[in-house]
C-alpha cells in the first residue's frame, strides 16, 4: 500500500514518486519550488542590477573645471563615489548569490581573439573590467574574477582619493594666493615703444647659485610669469601679466592684470591658456600698466621660470627693466644645473629613445609642473594661470636655493 510522504494519503493503487510524493502533492511541490526560484533569480537579477548601477555611476567622468575652490564643492559627490565602490565590494562577497552570480559572470566573458580565448584573458562586457583565468588550471573560479573586479574597483577608490587630495590642496594654494595682498595698478596714458628683444643679450646677465651664495641675500625678489597669444615675442602679444615680490623669501604683495593684446587670441592660445576675448575686452593695454610695473618691481631682482621668454615679451613692449642695477634668476636653467634628468637610450623594439635605467636621475624634465611634483609645491590638476606660476615659481626658487646652498 502507497503512502504520500506529505499528505498521508493512503491508497492500495497509490502512485508514489520517488521522493515519497504522490501526484498532487509533487505537483504542488514542483509550482511551490518554481515560484522559490523565480523569486530567488528575480532577488539575484536586482542585487546584480544594483551592482551594475553603482559600477556605471562610479565610472562616470566628474569634470572638475579649473576653479579649485569652486571644486570644493565636488568633494561630497567623490566621497559618495567611494561608499559606492565601498558597496559593490561588499555585495561581491554576499554568499547568498554565490553560485548564480559566479555562472552569470562567466557568462558575460567575451574575448578579442582565439588567442585570448586560449589563454583566458577576458573582458567583462557589462563591466567594462579586464578578468584573467587560473593560471594554472586555466580555468575561472568566482575569487578569481571577484579579485580582478576588486582591483578595477581599488583602481577608482585611488582616483577619487587623489580628486579630493588635488581639491584640497589647491583649493589651499589658491586662497594662498588670495591672501596675497593686491596693489592697485595705475593707468598710465604714456605710449611706450617696441623695443628690438637682441639687445637683451647684452644687457641681461643671468645669475646661477652655488654652495658660497647667501641664502639670506637673494631671498627678495619679484617673480613675473606672462601669458601670451603664442610664443613670438615680435608677432604675440601678452595677454595677463602677475607678479609676486618676496622680501625674505614671504610673499608680500600682488600685482596681476589681464591685458587686451587690441586683437583675437587664438584658439590654440586660448586652449593653453583658458583666457578669450571676452574676458580682455575691457582689460588695460600693456601700455598703460608698465608705469605701475616699473613701481612694483622697482629694484628688486627678477625671478622667472624660463625667465627669457617673459623678459622678452615685456621688454618688447616698453618696460625697461634695465635702467635699474639687479640680478636675473631662471629656475629653469637653475634646476637644470641642481636636478638630473635620464639619460636616453635607443630603443629597437619600440623604435624610440627610452629612458636608460642603469643611471640614477631626479625628474623626467625641467617644466614647472614637474619641478613642482618633484618638490611637492602645488598640485598641478588644475589648469594654471600667471598668479598661480608665479607663486608656484617663487617658492620653487627657494627650494632651489636651499638644495644648491644646502
Amino acid at each position: 500500500m502507497g503512502k504520500c510522504v506529505i499528505c498521508g494519503k493512503k491508497g492500495l493503487f497509490l502512485k508514489t514518486d520517488a521522493n515519497g510524493r504522490c501526484a498532487a502533492c509533487a505537483e504542488a511541490s514542483r509550482v511551490e519550488e518554481t515560484k522559490k526560484e523565480e523569486i530567488e533569480n528575480a532577488d539575484f537579477e536586482s542585487y546584480y542590477s544594483n551592482i551594475l548601477q553603482l559600477l556605471r555611476k562610479v565610472q562616470e567622468p566628474i569634470k572638475l573645471g579649473v576653479d579649485p575652490i569652486a571644486a570644493l564643492g565636488l568633494i561630497p559627490i567623490f566621497q559618495e563615489r567611494l561608499e559606492m565602490c565601498n558597496t559593490i565590494q561588499s555585495q561581491l562577497n554576499n554568499q547568498k548569490h554565490k553560485n548564480r552570480l559566479f555562472k552569470k559572470l562567466v557568462n558575460n566573458i567575451s574575448y578579442r581573439d582565439e588567442f585570448s580565448k586560449r589563454h583566458g584573458r577576458g573582458t567583462l562586457n557589462e563591466w567594462e573590467i579586464s578578468v584573467f583565468a587560473d593560471p594554472i588550471t586555466n580555468k575561472y573560479t568566482l575569487e578569481k574574477i571577484v579579485e580582478d573586479i576588486n582591483k578595477q574597483i581599488n583602481s577608482y577608490k585611488f582616483k577619487w582619493n587623489k580628486a579630493i587630495k588635488s581639491i584640497n590642496d589647491s583649493a589651499s594654494f589658491q586662497k594662498t594666493i588670495e591672501a596675497i595682498p593686491s596693489v592697485e595698478i595705475m593707468l598710465s596714458e604714456t605710449v611706450y615703444a617696441k623695443k628690438p628683444v637682441s639687445e637683451l643679450e647684452e644687457l641681461v646677465k643671468y645669475s646661477n647659485i652655488t654652495s658660497k651664495t647667501s641664502f639670506d641675500r637673494i631671498g627678495s625678489f619679484v617673480v613675473v610669469d606672462t601669458e601670451t597669444t603664442g610664443l613670438s615675442s615680435t608677432r604675440d602679444n601678452i595677454i595677463e601679466l602677475a607678479a609676486i615680490k618676496f622680501e625674505d623669501w614671504i610673499p608680500v604683495a600682488k600685482f596681476h592684470t589681464l591685458i587686451n593684446p587690441k586683437k583675437h587670441i587664438p584658439d590654440d592660445a586660448s586652449a593653453v591658456n583658458g583666457i578669450t576675448d571676452e574676458m580682455v575686452a575691457e582689460a588695460p593695454t600693456f601700455s598703460q600698466i608698465i608705469e605701475s610695473l616699473m613701481d612694483f618691481v622697482g629694484k628688486f631682482s627678477l625671478v622667472g621660470h624660463n625667465l627669457p621668454f617673459d623678459l622678452k615679451f615685456l621688454y618688447r613692449y616698453g618696460y625697461d627693466f634695465t635702467t635699474e642695477k639687479r640680478r636675473y634668476f631662471d629656475t629653469c636653467e637653475i634646476a637644470k644645473k641642481t636636478l638630473k634628468k635620464p639619460k636616453m637610450k635607443w630603443d629597437k623594439e619600440y623604435g624610440e629613445y627610452v629612458i636608460n635605467d642603469n643611471y640614477d636621475y631626479d625628474i623626467e624634465d625641467y617644466k614647472l609642473a614637474t619641478l613642482c611634483d618633484y618638490y611637492g609645491i602645488r598640485d598641478n590638476t588644475f589648469a594654471h594661470r600667471a598668479l598661480s606660476d608665479a607663486l608656484a615659481t617663487g617658492l620653487l626658487f627657494k627650494k632651489l636655493a636651499q638644495d644648491k646652498i644646502d
